[in-house]
C-alpha cells in the first residue's frame, strides 16, 4: 500500500500553466495538476511537495489501515514545519476521533528554508455568505500587513468541466467582485476532484482547497479560510471538515504560508446581518446550490436549502427587500412557510438553523403554526429524515 508523489513540474496547458505531480497508487496512476494563468506561472511552487501531500491526505487516510499503514512517497522535499504538525499533531488526532480514517507513514527530504515570497495576503471569493464576511471585515482592520490583496475563485468541477455556461459566468462574477473591491483576481483550476474525490464534499473540502493556495506559496503569506461554523461549534466530525477549521489551519500552514479562519468569532446569521449593509452583496450575493443562467444573468435558485436559510436570516435582520437583484423576494413573501417550514424539517440540532431560531426567540417573534404543518411535510416527504444521507456517508 503505497502512493508516489512525483517531483512536482511546470506544463504549459491551454488556458495557462499548471503545477503538476505524475501520481502512481491511486488510480493505478494520474497527473495531478493545478492551473493558474500564465502571468502567475512563477508563483508556482516546485520546490516542495506539500500541495500535493495536502490534497491527498484525506484519500490516503481513508485507503490505509491499522494492520498495514500505507506509505506516502514524497519525491520532492515536505516544508519540515508542516510535516511536524501533520505526524505530530494533525494526523493521530483525526485518527483517534474519525474511525475510517487510520495513520500513514510520509517518507521524504524535509527543508525548513523560507521561499521567497510576494507576501501576498489572499482569500477565496466565491460570493457566499462567508466569503463577504471576510472581505467586508478585512476593510476594517487597521493592520496593514493583514489586508487582502488578492481574491482566488476556485475550480473543481466533478466532471472536469470549466468552461460552459454557469461556469463562466460564476468565473466571472467572482472577477467582477474582485475588480469592485479593489484586489486583484486570480482563477485556479484543478482535477482533484474529478479524479480523487469525485465530490466536494464537506469531509475532504478543506484540505482539497488549501492545496489550491500551497500551489502558490511562493505568491501568498497569508491567506484567510473563510469559517463556515463558529469557534464554539468546533467538533472533529468524520462528515465535515469545516466544524474543525482552527487544527486544520494551524496543522496545515507551514514556514512560508499562515492560514486564518475569518468569521470564526461570530454566528452565520451575524454575518448574513453584517454584509446585508453594504452595497456589493446587494448585486453579487451568491449563495445557492444550483445557481441557474437566466437570459446572460447568473441568479441563486431562492428554493434550495442554502437560498431559503439565508433569505429567512435577511427578512429578520429587515433587509430582504434589498437583496430583490440575487434573490426572488417575491417567491418567498408569496410562500413564506415553504421557506420557514425548513427551518422546522431541519429541526435546531443544524447548527444554521439553531442560530435562526434563537434569533426569532432573540426578537419575540412569532413562528407562524401553518410553518409548522410545512415543516413536518417536509419531514414526513423526506421519510422522517433530517438531513441527506449522502452527507453521512461519504468516503473519499
Amino acid at each position: 500500500m503505497k502512493i508516489t508523489i512525483g517531483a512536482p513540474y511546470i506544463m504549459c496547458t491551454g488556458g495557462g500553466y499548471s503545477l503538476c505531480s505524475d501520481i502512481e497508487g491511486i488510480n493505478n496512476s494520474f497527473t495531478l495538476w493545478y492551473e493558474v494563468d500564465e502571468e502567475y506561472k512563477q508563483y508556482l511552487c516546485t520546490e516542495r511537495a506539500d500541495a500535493f501531500l495536502i490534497g491527498l491526505l484525506p484519500y490516503a487516510m481513508a485507503h490505509s489501515s491499522t494492520s498495514d499503514p500505507l506509505v506516502v512517497v514524497c519525491e520532492a522535499p515536505v516544508s519540515e514545519q508542516l510535516f511536524y504538525q501533520l505526524n505530530v499533531h494533525y494526523i493521530p488526532t483525526l485518527v483517534r476521533c474519525i474511525d475510517w480514517y487510520h495513520n500513514i507513514i510520509i517518507k521524504c527530504n524535509l527543508n525548513h528554508t523560507k521561499l521567497d515570497s510576494l507576501n501576498a495576503v489572499g482569500t477565496g471569493v466565491s460570493g457566499g455568505v462567508d466569503s463577504w464576511y471576510t472581505l467586508l471585515k478585512s476593510k476594517q482592520e487597521n493592520s496593514p500587513r493583514y489586508q487582502i490583496t488578492h481574491g482566488a475563485y476556485f475550480e473543481f468541477d466533478p466532471e472536469g468541466i470549466f468552461d460552459d455556461e454557469l461556469q463562466n459566468e460564476m468565473r466571472k462574477m467572482a472577477k467582477n467582485i474582485c475588480v469592485e473591491y479593489g484586489i486583484t483576481f486570480i482563477n485556479i483550476k484543478s482535477n482533484i476532484c474529478k479524479d480523487v474525490y469525485h465530490v466536494a464534499h464537506e469531509a475532504i473540502i478543506t484540505c482539497m482547497l488549501l492545496s489550491y493556495i500551497i500551489v502558490l506559496q511562493k505568491m501568498f503569506s497569508i491567506f484567510y479560510i473563510s469559517s463556515t461554523y463558529p469557534y464554539r461549534n468546533f467538533k472533529i466530525l468524520d462528515y465535515s471538515s469545516e466544524h474543525y477549521e482552527l487544527l486544520n489551519v494551524h496543522c496545515l500552514s507551514n514556514e512560508n504560508l499562515s492560514f486564518y479562519t475569518p468569521g470564526s468569532e461570530v454566528t452565520r446569521y451575524e454575518k448574513t446581518e453584517y454584509i446585508a449593509d453594504y452595497d456589493l452583496p446587494k448585486r453579487y450575493l451568491m449563495v445557492c446550490r444550483d445557481p441557474k443562467v437566466e437570459n446572460g444573468i447568473l441568479k441563486n435558485c431562492s428554493r434550495c436549502s442554502k437560498c431559503t436559510r439565508t433569505m429567512i436570516q435577511l427578512d429578520l435582520a429587515g433587509k430582504l427587500d434589498y437583496f430583490y437583484d440575487v434573490f426572488n423576494v417575491k417567491a418567498y413573501r408569496d410562500d413564506t412557510d415553504y421557506y420557514l417550514g425548513y427551518l422546522i424539517f431541519k429541526g435546531n440540532k443544524d447548527d444554521f438553523v439553531a442560530d435562526t431560531l434563537d434569533k426569532f426567540k432573540q426578537l419575540r417573534k412569532p413562528f407562524p403554526f401553518s410553518a409548522r404543518i410545512a415543516g413536518f411535510k417536509k419531514w414526513v416527504k423526506n421519510g422522517f429524515k433530517r438531513g441527506n444521507p449522502l452527507q453521512y456517508n461519504y468516503r473519499p
